[in-house]
């Protein structure tokens, strides 16, 4: 006896749904990665330029190339350091954010890195208030704004910046959950399932 066959929708999800695009995956990690990159970078750059900025005339506040002293271990040492160890989580929690996860220690990534980047920025403000003589020697106005921005203010700002972004980032992108196919994807369509006959079909 013949059998009469009507179309019935699929229960499938079509294909790809529920699945985020490979590309948009590798771009999220990438950008997380430069982040963590640039933050080591302006961060290395505050710890050691009052070390090494004197040997291109570049002294902020009249020390020699390689002079330590209390204030350059407190106010570019410790928040550089700081600041590089915040860059390489940033970076090593790459790869887990392009798979949902690794928020957390991207988060704290990030607020560690805003706040060394506060302490660069208002660090030389504050330390007048503990010793008597200011941080920076007194200059010209154009070149007291030079020293401020490359000793201080520029690090200090933009590592708030990558800091306030890596936080940005662990709160927009939220854990992402990916469909893995059971087996092989039957065609798109609708699937033909037999109906009994009606009576007074033909056989």
């Amino acid at each position: 006896m013949s059998a009469a066959y009507e179309p019935i929708p699929s229960t499938e999800a079509p294909i790809g749904e529920g699945v985020a695009p490979v590309a948009s995956r590798h771009i999220r990690g990438t950008g997380v990665g430069l982040l963590g990159l640039a933050t080591v970078v302006i961060s290395a750059w505050g710890g050691i330029v009052p070390f090494v900025g004197p040997i291109f005339g570049y002294r902020a506040d009249g020390a020699s190339s390689w002079h330590w002293d209390l204030a350059h271990g407190i106010l570019a040492v410790a928040p550089g350091a700081i600041g590089v160890v915040a860059g390489v989580m940033m970076m090593g929690a790459a790869m887990r954010v392009s798979f949902g996860a690794g928020r957390l220690s991207l988060s704290f990534a990030g607020f560690v890195a805003l706040v060394c980047g506060a302490w660069f920025a208002i660090g030389p403000l504050a330390w007048a208030t503990f010793e008597p003589s200011h941080y920076f020697l007194s200059v010209s106005p154009l070149h007291q704004l030079a020293n401020e921005v490359g000793y201080a203010l520029g690090p200090g700002l933009l590592l708030a910046l990558f800091g306030g972004e890596a936080i940005g980032w662990a709160l927009r992108h939220r854990q992402v959950r990916f469909a893995v196919p059971a087996g092989p994807r039957r065609r798109a369509g609708r699937h033909l399932a037999p109906v009994a006959s009606e009576p007074g079909t033909a056989s």
